[in-house]
């Protein structure tokens, strides 16, 4: 008989030692206490919770996320993204909801519904980087009486911020970035929010001044307000004692030198972000040998036409010994990149559009985390050796991007400038294999020979971007498909790329931006790009692609940028076109481009006048047209150029428009265009004649004049009155010298300015 039968036989007949007693009580005495705790742990939550939580999960199409984590299945404290917390007693205990916590999830658009604000104990909201996120705040949040950070960051929620909202709970982190917000800020809401330990409002739309009231924000610890439409003066901040990051970075405040009272953070600031906000002068002394604990800092403006902007040389910072980040902006440095950031070994350097000059550092291999310099014309050599041994999950050598050939974001000097940069690399060195990198962008850096076989060991790549490099020959390798590549841009270089891999279906959901301009591709468009839920950049531009635009192009809802531009497509617009770039509601597109397919037809969808970031809008050389509403020829001619005031710096606008309204006819262009316009030369660079052409709507007296970088009028080709329709001219610059030159057509009160490049 074992021990348990005997301690059994002896309980029935009625004795027990003390020994078995005792052991047996303590026995009982731990049962208790695992079953009470046990009981204790048991997480239920009240039905008003779980029926806001399901709510919130169909409004944000949670059925087609990527993790769903339990949701609507198991217990809630068990559903992927949300926390619980007991806030009775352990006897009494009572679960609630009070932190969702969501990123990179989303795949289908979706709202946060008006029944978040029945969590009653919610404390915090994090969606971060989901573009499918769309709609406006619901005013429910006001309920939220234990809120105590909202964040979002990478959505396309619109709509006014609800400040009063906010400040009727006990909020103290509001951090939005990377949304379409509008609107201004309350100028005495901060009186309210005082408790607020962080306010960012970044990469929106957010207008007018900062509010004097934000001098009251005593307990203000992280302050960002970067990326907006901020204009005036900005408040005299330094009595407040407890900030840590400030960035006003990307706003048009009042010109003038860098703010005295910065100063006095020398002993709390950590980040300091004022880039382009129209600062002048030079960086004063303290700036960059007091401030010994700040650890990131970033200087300089983009602007070419700001009087004395902020330049110079720029100043030697080791002296801040926790100084480990540094962004530099704008044309008006001085002298050769830095070498002291390379010799500091500090983690991210970043140039932007600068005028340094010579060669990269080699001592820059030091730098552990990212290497970036873009748009530095100036810059020479290639990837120094040294790089071999470079740590670093960064490497970005862009010398341009579009708008240098196309685009006079910063007028025609800046866009010369940066026009014709000096970086020949070379071959891509096989020793990129070893970085063990997550980006890399070589664009327009001169690179030749083929893509090393080596590239493909950084197993983490994410982004690669190898564009604008003709001279960049050979296949494309297979093995680039089995990378978790997000960004993939390769056009206008010298691979043998002959139609559209079908090794892209491979990344369905992982990719976000995908260039392959310029290669001379035939074939069709595959069906497969449909699938690219998360697909917000697409450039198939300058090919022989074939062919019907296919239908499944209306299942890309988040898509920013479609260009299909010089190709041979035909046939109609698939009536699924309105649905491209549309989430339920708002449109993400901000640039269309079909222009040049001489075989599309159809008529542009009348909701696409609802786009209202679009800023490129091109069908020229197309038989498209537009319909014949009044709405959608306002759009054309006013709606879209506005947008070139809605960012900072002004962002380029064009319309380039064929298609009579109302229906198509049989001639291959109409004779009336809808709106005036200006077009570009073709061909451009040209020797020693180009053709130019406009549009007018009404008969008009035309003048059509060119004219010199100077300001010179070297030739009047038009100065009459003209006929309603579309005309051409033929430029001969025969006797003229090489170089830039403007042409500028002035009708009515319409004036309109080009430029185009002579070349001899």
């Amino acid at each position: 008989m074992n021990t348990n039968d005997s301690t059994l036989n002896r309980m029935n007949r009625g004795y027990l030692s003390r020994k078995h007693l005792t052991v047996l009580c303590l026995a009982l005495l731990m049962i208790s206490l695992s079953v009470r705790k046990t009981m204790a742990q048991e997480i239920y939550v009240p039905e008003s919770d779980s029926l806001a939580l399901v709510a919130f999960y169909n409004s944000m199409s949670g059925d087609d996320w990527i993790n769903k984590g339990g949701w609507l299945e198991d217990r809630v404290d068990t559903w992927y993204g949300v926390s619980t917390e007991n806030i009775g007693s352990e006897e009494e205990p009572e679960w609630r909801v009070v932190e969702i916590e969501l990123e990179n999830n989303m795949t289908a658009p979706g709202t946060i519904p008006a029944e978040i604000g029945d969590l009653e104990y919610l404390s915090d909201l994090v969606l971060r980087g989901d573009p499918s996120l769309y709609g406006e705040w619901p005013k429910e949040v006001e309920n939220l009486q234990y809120l105590n950070e909202i964040r979002t960051q990478d959505t396309n929620m619109s709509g006014d911020i609800p400040w009063a909202e906010f400040a009727n709970t006990p909020i103290r982190r509001i951090r939005l970035q990377s949304a379409q917000h509008r609107g201004q800020i309350p100028d005495q809401i901060f009186a309210d929010m005082t408790q607020l330990q962080r306010l960012e409002i970044s990469e929106q739309y957010i207008s007018g001044n900062i509010p004097s009231s934000i001098t009251l924000l005593e307990n203000l610890q992280r302050f960002r307000l970067q990326g907006n439409l901020l204009e005036g003066d900005v408040p005299d901040l330094g009595h407040l004692e407890e900030i840590q990051q400030f960035h006003i970075n990307g706003n048009p405040f009042n010109s003038g030198p860098i703010w005295p009272w910065l100063q006095e953070w020398a002993e709390t600031l950590r980040q300091l972000r004022i880039d382009n906000t129209n600062r002048t002068g030079t960086v004063p002394d303290w700036l960059a040998t007091e401030m010994f604990d700040l650890g990131e800092i970033t200087l300089g403006e983009q602007a070419w036409d700001l009087d004395d902007a902020l330049g110079g040389e720029f100043p030697d910072m080791t002296a801040l010994v926790e100084l480990d980040e540094i962004h530099i902006y704008g044309p008006h440095w001085e002298g050769s990149l830095p070498a002291w950031i390379g010799e500091k070994e500090m983690n991210r350097a970043y140039f932007f559009y600068c005028s340094f000059s010579g060669d990269i550092p080699g001592s820059y291999a030091n730098t552990g985390g990212i290497v970036s310099i873009q748009h530095c014309p100036e810059v020479t050599g290639g990837i120094p050796a040294e790089f071999e041994l470079y740590s670093g999950g960064t490497f970005v050598l862009t010398m341009s991007d579009s708008w240098n050939n196309r685009y006079d974001r910063f007028g025609e000097e800046a866009a010369e400038y940066y026009r014709d940069p000096q970086m020949q690399v070379g071959d891509i060195p096989a020793f990129v294999g070893s970085w063990s990198a997550d980006d890399i962008k070589l664009n327009h850096v001169g690179l030749t020979g083929s893509i090393p076989t080596e590239l493909l060991n950084n197993t983490g790549l994410e982004e690669l971007d190898l564009s604008n490099n003709p001279e960049l020959t050979g296949e494309l390798p297979s093995g680039i498909f089995d990378l978790p590549i997000s960004l993939l841009n390769v056009s206008y270089t010298g691979l043998n790329v002959t139609e559209i891999p079908s090794g892209l279906s491979e990344y369905d959901l992982t990719l976000n931006n995908l260039g392959l301009a310029g290669l001379d591709m035939g074939g069709s468009i595959p069906t497969f790009l449909g699938d690219f839920s998360q697909l917000q950049g697409l450039d198939l531009s300058d090919n022989n692609l074939t062919g019907a635009i296919p239908s499944e192009v209306g299942n890309l809802n988040l898509l920013v940028s479609l260009n299909l531009a010089k190709n041979e497509l035909t046939g109609e617009l698939p009536a699924s076109f309105v649905d491209t770039g549309f989430l339920d509601g708002f449109y993400t597109l901000n640039n269309v481009d079909l222009s040049g397919n001489e075989g599309l037809s159809g008529e542009i969808p009348e909701r696409l006048s609802e786009a209202s970031l679009m800023r490129v809008f091109r069908y020229n050389d197309t038989g498209l047209w537009a319909p014949d509403n009044t709405e959608f020829s306002d759009w054309l001619e006013n709606g879209i150029p506005a947008n070139a005031t809605n960012s900072f710096p002004e962002l380029y606008v064009d319309v380039q428009t064929s298609g009579l309204t109302g229906g198509p006819v049989s001639v291959g262009y109409p004779d009336r265009p809808l709106v005036h316009r200006l077009n570009a030369n073709y061909p451009n660079p040209f020797n020693p004649t180009t053709t130019l052409s406009y549009q007018i709507p009404t008969e008009s007296h035309v003048k059509l004049s060119v004219f010199n970088v100077l300001g010179q009028e070297v030739a009047t080709l038009i100065n009459e009155v003209k006929p309603a329709g579309i005309h051409e001219v033929v430029f001969d610059a025969h006797s003229l010298s090489s170089g830039t030159y403007l042409y500028r057509l002035t009708t009515g009160n319409k004036v309109m300015t080009r430029t185009m490049m002579l070349i001899k």
